[in-house]
C-alpha cells in the first residue's frame, strides 16, 4: 500500500456521525500515519460537531498514543491528531455525561490491543442508555467475537448508569498482541442450530421488583411460543442495589447461542409508559429477525467487527442480516485508511462479509511494514 503520512477525513458522508471518528482516530494511530485531519465532523447529524462522548473518546485514545491533538472542544466540527507511539498503563475517562461508555470502548479497544504492555481503563458514563450498543451486549456478544481474533480482553461492569446522569463504571484490562504478531482471521459464516438463550433483565432500587420480573416472564414466554421448550432458556434477574447503580433505569438484553460458537444479541431499556411486556417484545424482535435471516453476527455486533477485519491476517468473512449504514460506513472509511479489501454480497435472507486483511503486525508503524513488505518481493 502506498504510504500515506497525512490524510483527510470528510466525515459527513454516508452515516456522518461519530462512527467515523471512532473509526478513523484509531486506524491512524495504529498504522502510526504522520497526521489525520477529520473535517466536517458529524456533519449529517441535526447538531454536527464533536459532542462530549466523541471528545472523551479522542482524548482517551490520544493520552494513550501520547499524541498531538488539536480541535479537541465542544461542537468543534474539525479535528488534527498527529499521533505517536501507543503506551501501555492504566487511564481513566470520564465522560461526565450519559454518555455512552460503549462507544468510549468501539474507539479505545482497537488501539490498546496494538500496545506493547498490558492496558487497564476505567471509563465512567453511561452504559444502558438509548442510541448505543448496551455494556451487556459488549461483554457477552461482542468481547467472544473479539476472542475468535485472538484477542486476550475483559469488559467488566463495576457499576451501571443510566440517562440523563451517567456516572456507571466500565473496567477495561487488555493484554497486548505479542510483538510482531498479528490479529487472526475469523469465519463465521455457518449458524448451525440453536443451542440455547441466554440473558439479563435489570434494575434499579427505584424501580419496583415486579416490573423486573414481568420484563423476564414476557421474554421467556415470547421466546418459547416461538422456538419451543426444547432450547434451554436461562434469564438472570438482577436488582442493582445502590453499589451497582447510578440513577434509574431498567432493561433487558437477549442472546441467542448456536452450537457452532455464534452469539447473537439484542436489547431494550426501560420507558415511562411503556409496559414490562413491550420492552421484552422490543428486545425479542429484533432478535427473532437476526435468526430468521440465518445471521452469524446481529445487526448491532457487525460494524463493530470491521476495524478487527482489516487489521488481521489472511481472509475473514461473517455471515449478517441487512447490512447496516455504521456497517457501510466503517467499510469505506477502513479500507481508505488501511487498504484492506473488502466484499460484501447477498446470500438469501442475509449478506457475507469479507476481508482481505492487511496482517498488521504489532509494534510496526506503516512504514515499517512498507519496507517488509518490498523487501520480501
Amino acid at each position: 500500500m502506498e504510504k500515506k503520512n497525512f490524510i483527510e477525513i470528510d466525515g459527513s458522508i454516508l452515516e456522518g456521525g461519530g462512527q467515523i471518528i471512532r473509526i478513523s482516530i484509531p486506524c491512524s494511530i495504529i498504522l502510526q500515519y504522520g497526521k489525520i485531519v477529520i473535517k466536517n465532523i458529524r456533519g449529517n447529524r441535526p447538531k454536527p460537531g464533536l459532542k462530549r462522548q466523541h471528545l472523551s473518546g479522542v482524548q482517551l485514545v490520544n493520552t494513550i498514543c501520547e499524541g498531538t491533538l488539536k480541535g479537541d472542544k465542544l461542537d468543534s466540527s474539525r479535528l488534527e491528531l498527529i499521533p505517536s507511539k501507543i503506551q501501555g498503563g492504566s487511564f481513566k475517562c470520564d465522560v461526565k455525561t450519559a454518555g455512552s461508555v460503549t462507544l468510549l470502548t468501539q474507539i479505545a479497544i482497537p488501539v490498546i490491543i496494538f500496545s506493547p504492555s498490558p492496558i487497564d481503563l476505567e471509563l465512567s458514563g453511561g452504559t444502558n442508555v438509548p442510541l448505543s450498543p448496551q455494556i451487556d451486549e459488549i461483554i457477552y456478544c461482542l468481547v467472544p467475537y473479539l476472542s475468535a481474533f485472538g484477542i486476550d480482553i475483559e469488559v467488566v461492569l463495576k457499576r451501571r448508569g443510566f440517562y440523563p446522569k451517567g456516572n456507571g463504571i466500565v473496567e477495561v484490562h487488555s493484554q497486548p498482541i505479542p510483538k510482531g504478531g498479528c490479529l487472526k482471521a475469523i469465519n463465521f459464516t455457518e449458524f448451525g442450530e440453536l443451542s440455547k438463550f441466554t440473558g439479563v433483565v435489570y434494575s434499579t432500587p427505584t424501580i419496583p421488583q415486579h416490573v423486573n420480573k414481568r420484563i423476564k416472564e414476557q421474554a421467556e414466554k415470547l421466546l418459547v411460543e416461538k422456538f419451543g421448550k426444547k432450547i434451554p432458556i436461562k434469564i438472570d434477574q438482577r436488582y442493582e442495589g445502590k453499589q451497582s447503580s447510578f440513577g434509574q433505569g431498567t432493561g433487558i438484553a437477549l442472546f441467542a447461542h448456536s452450537n457452532t460458537g455464534c452469539i447473537l444479541g439484542s436489547s431494550a431499556l426501560g420507558e415511562r409508559k411503556v409496559s414490562s411486556e413491550e420492552v421484552a417484545r422490543r428486545a425479542f424482535q429484533p432478535l427473532v429477525e437476526d435468526i430468521e435471516s440465518n445471521a452469524c453476527v446481529d445487526r448491532h455486533t457487525q460494524d463493530q467487527l470491521i476495524i478487527f477485519m482489516a487489521l488481521a491476517e489472511g481472509i475473514s468473512k461473517f455471515r449478517t442480516c441487512e447490512l447496516s449504514l455504521h456497517t457501510q460506513t466503517a467499510i469505506h472509511f477502513v479500507t481508505e485508511l488501511t487498504g484492506a479489501k473488502f466484499l460484501t454480497s447477498k446470500d438469501g435472507s442475509s449478506w457475507i462479509i469479507e476481508c482481505e486483511g492487511i496482517g498488521h503486525k504489532n509494534g510496526l508503524s506503516m512504514k515499517d511494514r512498507e519496507e517488509l513488505e518490498t523487501n520480501q518481493k
